[in-house]
């Protein structure tokens, strides 16, 4: 049994690249060159307006048969079939099909019907980069044995080691944080850099005291201007903890105004830095 095929399906009608998944596409692409031979003289036909936009419209429905680019189903579509699937005249499918497939065209070919194998198919099934979205065939479109996969999952037992190496690699947003300005909590065993203490301090102090407080640069100058009475010195992580414990009771006791409470109470402990 035969059945009419779009030929280079995937090359002529998907953008490259384009990931064929399960399914009738959505879309096809048509070319918007107009001066190919196959086109000059389909179109130079006394109905060629009429060929031409029943060959869009078979594009469209090639892309969603189950073969992409076959026009079958369980069985190949017919000129009949295809009008009654759009509408349109069955004697205009018959000619294009006809005449499609002439040499001197050469859009449309035939090919042997069910496909057996990967090989028929060709493009229309699936992109050697993609295999595994390949598209599926009809229940009835050939008995092709099933190939038994084996499971290489990793069944390892969890170990205490493994499940610290799964702790690891999850960090809290805080931690991401951290992580982005370069410094952890103990800046003076990472890098004791000025400008990362600062950072810190303003990120950690702002996200204690909430939203408003160190969101944005401008909310973050006065926090960093606080940071740089602790920068120098030796005790200046102490300093950052003391400073983040207050904003989160001055933001946790719902004042009013907490960051200004936050700097009082700050401004007490450490006076003059």
């Amino acid at each position: 049994m035969k059945a009419y095929a779009i030929k280079d399906w995937r090359t002529r009608f998907l953008p490259p690249g384009y990931k064929v998944k399960k399914g009738p596409l959505v879309f096809v692409g048509i070319p918007t060159k107009h001066d190919s031979c196959g086109y000059r003289r389909l179109v130079a036909e006394s109905n060629g307006a009429a060929l031409y936009g029943a060959w869009v419209v078979l594009v469209a429905v090639a892309g969603k048969c189950p073969v992409k680019g076959v026009l079958a189903t369980d069985r190949p579509l017919t000129p009949s079939d295809l009008a009654v699937r759009t509408g349109l005249p069955e004697t205009v499918f018959t000619e294009l099909l006809e005449r499609a497939s002439r040499d001197d065209i050469g859009w449309v070919e035939e090919v042997d019907w069910p496909i057996l194998t990967r090989e028929e198919a060709g493009d229309a099934l699936e992109s050697p980069e993609n295999p595994s979205e390949s598209q599926v065939l009809p229940e009835n479109a050939g008995n092709r044995r099933k190939t038994p996969t084996t499971d290489n999952t990793d069944k390892t037992e969890p170990t205490r080691q493994n499940l610290q190496d799964k702790t690891d690699t999850t960090k809290s947003d805080r931690g991401l944080l951290e992580d982005f300005i370069g410094s952890g909590r103990n800046s003076n065993e990472r890098g004791n850099s000025v400008t990362r203490f600062r950072n810190l301090f303003a990120m950690r102090v702002g996200m204690a005291l909430g939203p408003g407080c160190g969101g944005t640069t401008r909310q973050r100058k006065p926090l960093i201007a606080v940071a740089k009475r602790f920068e120098n010195r030796p005790d200046r992580d102490d300093c950052l903890a003391q400073c983040e414990t207050i904003a989160k009771e001055k933001a946790g006791a719902s004042l009013q105004n907490h960051a200004a409470a936050w700097q009082a109470e700050v401004n007490r402990l450490y006076p003059g830095g």
